[in-house]
């Protein structure tokens, strides 16, 4: 006999457990969902997997906090690196915060790297001085102009969209005339 079963598995009133298992022969049963009885109500038991996750939801859950709080005082600059920023006045969470933007220059640039920006951009501007206009020089060697002008010969048969009476191909347009 195979199928869904229900079966009686403990009987302590007024707490009973049913077992719901797939028989696959008269041997071999595999268990598929556990329910209890209190009072009248029935409740289905959690399985290992709903189990152990709630476990763990339940221990990560205040680590998380934890480091959302200390994540607040945690800092980085560019020229300090990594520091902690303690307060007196206890720490808000980001929703009530607003933050406030941090001047470009001053946070993210030191003096070195002002003045060594200022020496280079100094540097670029006497070797290319902005007065004179960029200009294209002929290659060496070549001192004959180019002849870039295309000449349509005289002896054309007519283009294939027209018929040889002049008439376009295509009926609703029309050709202009030479005179």
């Amino acid at each position: 006999m195979t199928g869904i079963q229900y079966v009686l598995w403990s009987a302590q009133p007024p707490l009973y457990v049913i077992c719901k298992h797939r028989r696959n022969n008269m041997q071999n049963v595999t268990p598929l969902a556990y329910y209890y009885v209190i009072n009248g109500t029935v409740y289905q038991a959690p399985d290992v997997y709903t189990f152990v996750q709630s476990r763990l939801l339940g221990a990560v859950e205040p680590l998380k906090n934890a480091f959302d709080q200390v994540i607040q005082y945690s800092r980085y600059n560019v020229a300090k690196g990594y520091y902690w920023q303690f307060d007196k006045k206890p720490a808000t969470k980001k929703d009530d915060e607003k933050s406030e933007e941090e001047k470009p220059l001053q946070a993210r640039s030191t003096h070195f790297q002002k003045t060594r920006t200022h020496m280079l951009m100094q540097n670029l501007f006497e070797m290319f001085p902005a007065g004179n206009s960029l200009s294209i020089s002929d290659p060496p060697g070549n001192s004959e102009p180019m002849d870039t002008d295309v000449k349509p010969e005289m002896n054309e048969e007519p283009p294939q969209s027209q018929q040889p009476d002049g008439n376009p191909a295509n009926p609703g347009t029309s050709v202009a005339k030479s005179k």
